[in-house]
C-alpha cells in the first residue's frame, strides 16, 4: 500500500512539474519580439499563423506546374527575376485594406498598413508582415548592387529593398512586384483562410 501511495504521489510531482514547465514555455513564446533588421520595428519574430499553423502549410508547385498556373509575366518575375514595367501592375496604387500573399504559394507577405504611396510606380512597402516572410539576397547584376527580396518559402522574386527612401515614412522602401503578389480583401480574409491575420490590420 505504502509502495503505491508513493508512486502516485511521484506521478502527481511530475504531471505537475511538466504543467509548470509547459506554462512558462508557452509564454515565453506568445512574448517572443524581435525588431526587423531592416526597420528597426518591432514586429512578430517568427512566421507562424496566429492560428496555431506554421510555415510547412504553403508549398511551392513544380515550376511545370507554375506555368500553367500563372500568367507569363508573373512566371517571369517570380520564377526569373523579371520586372513588370513602372504604373502597369495591379497592385501600384491600391488603397484596399488587406494582406499581399505569394501569387506562388499563398504565403502571407505584406500587409496594407505598411503600403504607403511612392512615386517609382511599383507596389511599396515599409516592411514584411513578418521578418521570416522573405530573405535577401545581394544582386549585383546590370552593375548595380542591391539588395533582392525574395519569399521564404516560394523563394519568388519580389522585388528590391532600398534605404535612405524620401518618400518612406521609415526610409525603408520595399519595392515589389504586383506580378509577384496577389491581394486578399480584408472582407474576404476569413474565407479565404486568413482570419487568424485580422488582428494585424486591426491593430494598424
Amino acid at each position: 500500500m505504502k509502495k503505491r501511495t508513493a508512486a502516485v504521489a511521484a506521478a502527481l510531482c511530475a504531471a505537475l512539474l511538466f504543467c509548470a514547465y509547459t506554462e512558462q514555455y508557452s509564454g515565453h513564446k506568445k512574448g517572443r519580439q524581435e525588431v526587423d533588421i531592416m526597420t528597426g520595428q518591432g514586429i512578430d519574430g517568427t512566421y507562424e499563423k496566429k492560428d496555431g499553423t506554421n510555415e510547412n502549410e504553403y508549398h511551392k508547385p513544380p515550376r511545370d506546374s507554375l506555368k500553367q498556373l500563372l500568367t507569363a509575366e508573373q512566371y517571369d518575375v517570380t520564377q526569373n527575376s523579371a520586372t513588370e514595367r513602372a504604373f502597369t501592375g495591379e497592385y501600384w496604387d491600391n488603397h484596399e485594406t488587406g494582406i499581399y500573399v505569394d501569387i506562388t504559394t499563398g504565403q502571407p507577405l505584406f500587409k496594407s498598413s505598411d503600403k504607403y504611396d511612392s512615386s517609382c510606380g511599383w507596389p511599396s512597402f515599409t516592411a514584411p508582415i513578418s521578418r521570416d516572410a522573405v530573405k535577401f539576397i545581394d544582386d549585383e547584376s546590370f552593375g548595380k548592387t542591391r539588395t533582392e527580396v525574395k519569399s521564404l518559402i516560394g523563394e519568388a522574386h519580389l522585388g528590391h529593398v532600398f534605404e535612405n527612401d524620401s518618400e518612406s515614412p521609415t526610409g525603408i522602401r520595399y519595392c515589389i512586384n504586383s506580378a509577384s503578389l496577389r491581394f486578399i480583401p480584408k472582407s474576404e480574409m476569413e474565407e479565404q483562410g486568413y482570419g487568424a491575420y485580422l488582428e494585424l490590420l486591426d491593430k494598424a
